[in-house]
Order: C-alpha cells, then sequence, then structure tokens
C-alpha cells in the first residue's frame, strides 16, 4: 500500500500567533443568475439566487511547547428557484 504525502504551505513551527487571540469572522456571499439544463428536459427558463452567510470564531491558546488554536465554523446557504415546465 502506498501512502500520499503533502506539505503544509505554512510550517506551524513558524506561525506566530499570540497566546489569547480572539478572532471572529463574519462572511456573506450573493450568487444568482440562470441556470443552463440539458435540451431534453421539461423545464425552462431555471434561475436561481443563492444565499450564503457564514460565522467563525477562533481561540488561541498555549498547549504545552507550542502555540495552538481551536476554529468554530458555521454556514449557511438559502437557495430560491424559479422556473417554468
Amino acid at each position: 500500500m502506498q501512502t500520499a504525502q503533502s506539505q503544509d504551505p505554512e510550517a506551524r513551527l513558524l506561525a506566530d500567533v499570540p497566546i489569547d487571540l480572539n478572532i471572529m469572522l463574519a462572511s456573506y456571499g450573493y450568487s444568482g443568475g440562470n441556470v443552463l439544463l440539458d435540451n431534453t428536459l421539461p423545464i425552462e427558463d431555471l434561475e436561481t439566487k443563492l444565499n450564503n452567510i457564514g460565522v467563525a470564531y477562533e481561540r488561541s491558546f498555549k498547549m504545552f511547547n507550542p502555540n495552538s488554536a481551536i476554529e468554530l465554523c458555521n454556514e449557511a446557504l438559502k437557495c430560491n428557484k424559479t422556473d417554468t415546465y
């Protein structure tokens, strides 16, 4: 059996994260437009509107020798569609 190896783009030992740092992040994204379908399907004029909301929280702390962090993320997606048969 072969194993795959990868490299972290940022070496964790070199990352300078202050201890007891709190980070809160909120994001919003919108996308909308026509959806292209196969011509054999009986659906016409399909349009979508996507609303995406994300929230994240991160806290850094010292565990043993290196600095560590824990991150909690939550994301919600709402999709509205209109079409005609």
